[in-house]
């Protein structure tokens, strides 16, 4: 059962006001307050932002929302910056020794369904030069009247 940070602070503020109460006083109105241990934990958790399990939890969500963000612009995204994001989400929260490593990251893209493809075809800014100067060149030297000189047709699309 998990219990948002609120409802933490509450019950803690609920504790502190009323000392003196027992467990079972304090459970009867807060029955997520199971132990006393609860107390000191809670107080840690308040200070850290969070639970454990809810910092990683951020820092998976805010991971996968740059992944998507950059592969929406279709850049290519690479482990180095899975681990980036992470770390740098992590940062937010006080006292969290987490360490993006290997495990972390292939647990995460297996939880999110994300994997590694090696991009075959690269095309260099040459090619795309080439191409523009090929278009003015068809351009220039009448390329266009000498194909429908070939072919012979009627209808003549602007496609120049």
């Amino acid at each position: 059962m998990k219990i948002s940070i609120e409802k933490k602070k509450q019950i803690l503020k609920h504790i502190d006001a009323h000392p003196n109460q027992k467990l079972r006083t304090i459970q009867r109105t807060h029955a997520a307050f199971k132990h006393l241990n609860y107390k000191a934990r809670w107080k840690q958790q308040i200070a850290c932002g969070g639970s454990e399990d809810e910092i990683l939890e951020a820092i998976e969500k805010y991971t996968l929302d740059q992944f998507r963000e950059a592969r929406s612009l279709c850049k290519g995204v690479h482990d180095v910056d899975l681990k980036k994001w992470a770390l740098q989400k992590s940062l937010d929260f006080k006292y969290v020794r987490f360490k993006a490593g290997h495990q972390w990251i292939n647990t995460f893209k297996r939880r999110n369904g994300l994997v590694n493809r090696k991009i075959q075809k690269l095309v260099s800014t040459r090619e795309i030069q080439s191409d523009a100067a090929f278009k003015t060149k068809c351009v220039n030297q009448g390329f266009k009247n000498k194909i429908f000189a070939f072919v012979n047709m009627e209808f003549r699309p602007n496609w120049f």
